[in-house]
């Protein structure tokens, strides 16, 4: 029973055995490899997406933009369960609805480990009911319809002052700034300042004083920033603010403490449709 329902390593397959490149890794768990007699045919909709459009009456013809939106959306996986009998077909069902449930899980595809996406299995269904090897899908609702990247990272390089400069293409729709690393200061200073700049204006920012001597960390998903392995957040100036760390293609990040730039390592991901 444990052997089918544990963690799989995906990285000890035989070179020749085939995957599904639609096969679909939900939540630490690979289907295909877990799930009694599950065989996954295809996956509908991970690339669709719908835009709605906000927009109002002109006096004349047609009508004026607002703004638009990315809907949520639907990913469908089509299956075939290859059992002999109703003992294992109960059980491979027992299975696949055990391990699909729980709200917002994280999941991704054969082909495309590096990314992933948000979602929660709101249908199940089998399609040929009475058969010991029925065919089935289940639906996937992503509230949150992007596909998103595990930890990118960016490095700048404090002699070259185009470093600052974030040149990820990839930065179409703003990514999440997560965790931002100093390199390490031989000495205490007055103050650190991080900022976040488009198009040459300031648009996010923290700091705080009394800065230690060591490495600096500010981890945007905890809301923290740690001065030689401390937690600082007590001398944080009341202008910081974690949530509008959100970057672009082309932002810069200047790390400044008492008027000098340091370097940095930016750990970030990056979102797509």
């Amino acid at each position: 029973m444990s052997k089918l329902y544990g963690f799989t390593d995906i990285n000890k397959r035989r070179l020749d055995q085939y995957v599904n490149p639609d096969g679909i890794i939900w939540n630490g768990h690979d289907l295909d490899e877990e799930i009694l007699g599950l065989k996954t045919l295809t996956a509908e909709g991970r690339e669709d997406y719908t835009r709605s459009i906000t927009s109002t009456d002109r006096v004349g013809d047609g009508q004026s933009f607002r703004r638009s939106k990315v809907e949520s959306r639907e990913i469908v996986i089509n299956f075939y369960l290859d059992t002999r009998n109703s003992d294992e077909l109960n059980l491979a069902l027992r299975l696949l609805n055990n391990t699909l449930q729980g709200n917002e899980q994280q999941f991704s595809f054969h082909d495309e480990q590096e990314y992933f996406f948000i979602g929660t299995v709101t249908e199940v269904v089998l399609d040929d009911v009475g058969r010991y090897n029925p065919k089935g899908h289940f639906t996937i609702t992503l509230t949150d319809p992007f596909k998103y990247s595990f930890s990118k990272e960016f490095k700048s390089t404090n002699t070259k002052p185009s470093s600052w400069v974030i040149p990820d293409a990839e930065l179409i729709y703003e990514g999440k700034v997560m965790k931002l690393t100093t390199a390490a200061l031989p000495a205490a200073h007055k103050k650190l300042v991080a900022t976040l700049y488009r198009a040459g204006v300031a648009v996010a920012k923290v700091e705080y004083d009394t800065v230690q001597a060591g490495v600096q960390i500010i981890n945007f998903d905890q809301k923290k920033v740690f001065s030689n392995n401390a937690n600082w957040n007590s001398h944080l100036e009341f202008t910081s603010n974690f949530s509008s760390w959100k970057i672009l293609q082309w932002d810069s990040i200047e790390v400044v403490v008492d008027g000098a730039k340091i370097d940095y390592t930016l750990e970030y991901e990056v979102r797509y449709l």
